[in-house]
């Protein structure tokens, strides 16, 4: 819906997640810009190193992994929908 995405290819190296969640355009509302309600960051990239974790172990199985939405509330992280491809062959 708002087309505020960050793709890497697995073997995220250390820091990246960060990265790519300050390279959201949506950064701000998510830190707590403009009186926003932030959201825990550190678990964000932990969300996202573990589907890295994923990526790496069974990417050969995997064309692609998409997770959306990821709902941040507290300390619990949900998945509410996910698309997993398997490569043909």
């Amino acid at each position: 819906m708002l087309d505020d995405v960050q793709i890497r290819p697995v073997g995220l190296r250390e820091g990246e997640a960060h990265e790519m969640i300050r390279q959201l355009r949506g950064y701000g509302r998510l830190s707590g810009e403009r009186r926003a309600e932030s959201v825990d960051l550190d678990l964000l990239a932990e969300c996202i190193h573990r589907v890295d974790a994923l990526g790496l172990n069974v990417g050969d199985d995997i064309c692609s992994l998409d997770v959306n939405p990821l709902m941040l509330s507290g300390s619990r992280a949900v998945v509410v929908d996910a698309l997993l491809v398997r490569r043909e062959g």
